[in-house]
This record gives structure tokens, C-alpha cells and sequence, in this order.
């Protein structure tokens, strides 16, 4: 039933069914005159095993179609863009995180170690290209 809640099929639509069909009707029985009716369309009840299979639904009716018109302008939604002050407020390093890494580099000044002061003596460079 996930086409027919999805709005796919609509009353006139022609559809291929496989399965076993439980019951078909041409007819039905108008409450108001006590008239035995011809049916536009035939109800079909189905089974449990029915499906419509891959390419199994045709085309639309007339009434459920959409009207298209060829060479229409038609405008996407766009995001609003941040403002500038929004933009320079998230390139911000978290001021947390400075303190913390200022504080394990002073750390390891006042430890003294041979490798922290080597590093911190001799800049690395890398060449840019």
C-alpha cells in the first residue's frame, strides 16, 4: 500500500497486476434508489500475494496530471548567507584550547628535556613546493 499512500495511484490509473485477484465487481448496489449500478471502472479486490511489479503502473489520467509549462523560470531556495561577523566569530580558535596547549608548552620548557629544547631551537621549515 506504500504507492497508494505516496499518492501513485490515483482513480483511472492503468496498472499491471501479478498475483491472484480475490474478487472483481462491475456493479454495485446505490443506497438512494435500491438500483443495481454499472461501475465506471471495475473494483478489483485483491490478495495478499498481489503486487505491481517494476514498470508496472501506466499512465496518469487526464484529471491527475500536472500542467507543465515548457521554458518556465524556476527558482531553487538559496540559504541565507552568514554575515560577515558570523564568519569571523567561527574562524575564532577556542580560547580553552590555547590556554591549554600555552600551558603544556610552558610545561615542558620548565621541565628542561633535551628533545623540547632542540625542537624549540631549530623551526622546522618545509618547502612549499
Amino acid at each position: 500500500m506504500t504507492a497508494f499512500d505516496k499518492g501513485l495511484l490515483p482513480v483511472g490509473r492503468v496498472v499491471t497486476v501479478i498475483g491472484r485477484i480475490q474478487d472483481i465487481s462491475d456493479v454495485y448496489l446505490d443506497k438512494k434508489s435500491g438500483q443495481t449500478m454499472l461501475r465506471k471502472y471495475p473494483q478489483i479486490d485483491l490478495g495478499f500475494e498481489c503486487m505491481i511489479p517494476a514498470g508496472g503502473l501506466g499512465p496518469l489520467p487526464k484529471s491527475a496530471q500536472t500542467n507543465r509549462v515548457v521554458g518556465a523560470v524556476v527558482t531553487a531556495p538559496v540559504d541565507k548567507a552568514p554575515s560577515y561577523e558570523e564568519e569571523l566569530l567561527d574562524d575564532q580558535p577556542n580560547q580553552d584550547a590555547v590556554e591549554a596547549i600555552a600551558e603544556s608548552l610552558d610545561k615542558a620548557v620548565a621541565s628542561g628535556d633535551a628533545k623540547t629544547a632542540e625542537l624549540l631551537a631549530k623551526p622546522e621549515v618545509t618547502p612549499a613546493f
